[in-house]
Formats: structure tokens, sequence, C-alpha cells
């Protein structure tokens, strides 16, 4: 088999299009972080044993606690099958509470000790 070798110009500009495709990515990522942000409606859901952390009904569980958003695909049927059918509790997360830089990114843990969020 023949090896291509190429030249530093065309490394180089293999270089600039993926920094360009990398930049492209990264502003798609801001757009949907700040769309995330501002629109962080949705139910936190309690179980009954503030230690399981898992899987049910395919929501993620951490210490008890689980945060399901309004945008989630039959985020109602999820939390009316987590209430009614595994009797966990639900309270609503009306997207006002304000999320500061150093909160972007928090624990279903932290999520669930906000005062707003419970009931």
């Amino acid at each position: 088999m023949a090896q291509s070798a190429a030249t530093k110009e065309e490394l180089l500009s293999e270089i600039e299009r993926l920094n360009a495709q990398i930049a492209d990515l990264n502003d798609q990522l801001a757009q949907q972080a700040a769309a995330s942000r501002e629109s962080n409606s949705g139910w936190m859901i309690s179980t009954p044993n503030p230690e399981y952390t898992g899987r049910t009904a395919g929501v993620y569980f951490e210490k008890g606690h689980a945060f399901i958003p309004s945008s989630r695909k039959n985020a109602p049927y999820l939390v009316r099958l987590l209430t009614n059918d595994y009797g966990y509790s639900a309270s609503e997360a009306t997207g006002t509470e304000k999320m500061g830089p150093a909160e972007k990114v928090m624990s279903v843990a932290a999520m669930a000790s906000m005062p707003s969020l419970k009931r």
C-alpha cells in the first residue's frame, strides 16, 4: 500500500477546519445550556427511602431524589407513574429559581435540598 504524505499546508488547513468545527460545536453546547437554564421547570421526585440511588421507570435517582424536566418526553406520565404506582412524592419546580454561575452543575441531592423545591 502506498502511504500518502500530507504537506505542511494540508495539515495546517485540516487543523484550521477542525478548530472551526470545534468552535461551532462549542457554540451549540453553549446555546443548549442557556436554553436549559432558562427552562428548568419540571418536577422534583422523592422516594420514601432517602438513601435510594438507582433507576426506577427509567429515571435516575440519587440519594432518594430525582429531577424530571418538563421538556422530557412523557414527563407528566412519569410523574404520575412514580407517585401513583411507586408511592413517591413530587413537587413542581416552576423554573423561576435563579441559578448563579457556581450552580450551573448541581447534583440531584443538592437540588432536592433547595427550599423552593420542597413541599
